[in-house]
């Protein structure tokens, strides 16, 4: 199933490249060429790394295969891609977004990266922001910030988080950066998982003023709040209405401008990400048939057996 989807997005996004016998110039002949061999190396990795009638997998190198489709993706145009945090679970596997974009940045040119999201209440606030700006400056401004509490009810019990504090806890940390971001004044604070004395980052930002920062948004308003206290752009995740989230996308965002008009900020609409998992196969009716099954094992082995949140009651 999934050799199949990567196999089918890989040759809809190879098709513009396609061209017959039009001719090409030498630099769109050598794009061309190392797409070609990215997305093969891709395609072959991953029909290696998974076994589709056992439903095994190669982590290593279904890892390998994202790291090479930032290639293509950089040279068909594409804008962003994000990468996340996890450390249990067994669904994602990527432990550093920040060091899988280090990875990443050196085999692109032009695509921005993001974290997608760093789980604030697992770091020191301080370690969080001098990263970020190290791989801006090395990226030459090619990175963003997304943060998140951690989601994932698991990874907080490895580290002793109380699940019930993790959104303050992301409060509290997310101040703490935007301060170190902004540079104006040394910043100290004390809560009771963290502590900084007169604290300076060595370097300012590449990206002036500074660099992107965004707030993941799910279920509750919990996420475009903070977004709006903080002045954060906003990554609203697709998630079914009324079984996971109980408030529209239109209600969000109106939450987070009013909640930056309160902490007299400003959130820009044109800065909103929403993130909603794609298909491509020939047709509809092939797509849908595509990931039947594979959707359903979504939902009912990560959403609720991973996450912990309810099975939403759809056709099977």
């Amino acid at each position: 199933m999934k050799r199949i989807a990567v196999a089918l997005l890989l040759s809809a996004m190879l098709a513009p490249l396609s061209l017959g016998g039009q001719s090409l110039s030498d630099v769109e002949r050598r794009i061309a060429s190392e797409v070609d061999a990215r997305a093969a190396e891709a395609i072959d990795l991953l029909e290696r790394a998974v076994n589709i009638n056992s439903g095994s997998m190669n982590f290593e190198g279904v890892r390998e295969v994202g790291v090479l489709l930032s290639t293509p993706l950089d040279a068909l145009g594409f804008d962003e891609a994000w990468i996340g945090e996890h450390h249990s679970g067994g669904w994602e596997t990527i432990a550093s977004p920040e060091v899988f974009i280090a990875t990443a940045a050196g085999r692109t040119r032009h695509i921005r990266l993001g974290t997608g999201v760093i789980s604030l209440p697992y770091h020191h606030p301080y370690m969080v922001a001098n990263r970020m700006v190290l791989l801006d400056h090395l990226t030459r401004g090619r990175v963003m910030l997304g943060v998140g509490p951690g989601a994932l009810a698991s990874d907080a019990n490895m580290f002793c988080i109380d699940p019930e504090r993790q959104r303050e806890m992301m409060d509290e940390s997310l101040g703490v950066i935007m301060q170190l971001l902004d540079g104006s004044e040394p910043v100290t604070c004390e809560t009771d998982w963290f502590k900084l004395r007169d604290a300076t980052l060595q370097l300012r930002p590449f990206q002036k003023p500074t660099l992107p920062v965004a707030v993941a948004s799910v279920q509750s308003p919990a996420g475009v709040l903070l977004a709006g206290k903080h002045g954060a752009s906003v990554i609203s995740l697709s998630v079914p209405r009324d079984t996971i989230r109980s408030t529209s996308l239109k209600d969000q965002w109106a939450i987070a401008e009013k909640e930056a008009a309160k902490h007299g900020k400003t959130v820009r609409r044109e800065d909103w990400r929403l993130s909603v998992g794609c298909h491509l196969a020939e047709t509809r009716e092939q797509a849908f048939e595509d990931i039947r099954v594979g959707a359903g094992q979504v939902v009912t082995e990560y959403t609720g057996g991973t996450n912990g949140n309810p099975i939403p009651d759809v056709p099977a």
